[in-house]
Parts: C-alpha cells; structure tokens; sequence
C-alpha cells in the first residue's frame, strides 16, 4: 500500500500524533489523559483510515485501552465509510467484552454509528461463556447493558443472561508479549503496515 499524501499542515500533525504516541510508550506511568488534548488536536486533521491504524497500533503495541476506546469512538462519530473498513477497524481493537463495554461507555452506552454497532456484534457474538463470566464493569457499564446496546445474540450470550456463570480460570502466565521499537520512525513504519 502507499504512504499516504499529507499536505503540510497533515505532516505537521502526524508528527504532533507520532511524537505524542513515542512519549505515551516512555512514560506509561502517567495515564493518557495526559495526551488527550494533543492527540485529538492531531487527529481532526487526519484521514480516519490512518487514524484507524494509528488506534490499533495503539491498542497492539503500547496497550493503552481507554485512549483506544476514545479514538474508536470518535471514528464512529466521524468516519464515513462504505468499505467495511470501519467495520473491520473494531475487530481488531476488541480483544474482550470490556473492549465493547469501553468503547460504548464514551456514546452513553449507545452505538454512535450502524458500523460502530454492527463490528461491536461481530466481536461480542464470538466470546464463549467463560470469558464472559469473567467480564467487569467500565466507567459504570455493565456486560448486560453492553449486550442489550448492540443486540446480540448467541448461546453464550443467552446463557449469561439468565445467570450462568463460569469460575474464572487461572492465565497461563507464559504468554509473551513482543514490543516493537520504541522510535519515531520504528512506529510510523509499525503504523503504516497495519491493514484495516
């Protein structure tokens, strides 16, 4: 795929999100509420498809949920998109019901788009019980609410509704987790080969 053109006042945002993004992974401590300002100032200014790369480079590299959440959100608000891509883009930010419930949690606990409700379906109906089972609240949301929201239905989802529950199961502690270069130019070109 081919790096998008950016005018000037683009490139001079993209490097505004690019930078910000660097310092968010070396300062992890201090919580993104830090960068928000800065980040939605970059990202007005840029194409929502990039801006979907960059939401998921966000939530795969540096683990930052609640601001993967705010940039889903505002690409449901402001993406228009008749590919599928919007579509897609939440599949891959949505790792566990508390990603759904996250990113409702900034809509009052509505879906703000057909996309936005349509990929948040996809991704709960796949969730088996017991992962289910081990789903807390987000900013007040409950699972329920959540599932309610999008209208999903699944043997799981029926089954947590009328009070099944599995005991949560010990994580398997081997799991390792690949960081990439933490550089400027080790996370644009981290950004630019993701695929929506």
């Amino acid at each position: 795929m081919s790096r998008p053109a950016f005018t000037k006042q683009k490139r001079k945002q993209n490097q505004l999100l690019i930078t910000t993004i660097k310092e968010m992974a070396d300062d992890a401590d201090s919580g993104w509420q830090v960068y928000r300002d800065r980040i939605l100032a970059a990202i007005v200014m840029l194409e929502p498809y990039y801006v979907a790369k960059v939401a998921i480079y966000i939530r795969e590299a540096i683990g930052m949920q609640q601001l993967t959440y705010f940039i889903a959100h505002y690409l449901s608000l402001n993406w228009a998109d008749d590919t599928g891509a919007k579509r897609r883009f939440f599949s891959r930010v949505v790792k566990h019901p508390e990603d759904v419930i996250g990113i409702l949690s900034y809509g009052g606990g509505r879906p703000s788009s057909h996309a936005e409700r349509m990929g948040l379906h996809d991704c709960m109906s796949k969730f088996p019980l017991e992962i289910l089972s081990e789903t807390r609240k987000i900013n007040g949301m409950s699972l329920l609410k959540a599932i309610n929201a999008i209208h999903v239905h699944s043997a799981d989802i029926s089954a947590y509704k009328k009070g099944c529950r599995i005991p949560r199961k010990l994580l398997d502690e081997t799991e390792q987790v690949i960081w990439f270069e933490n550089t400027e130019i080790g996370i644009r070109t981290s950004i630019e080969r993701i695929e929506v």
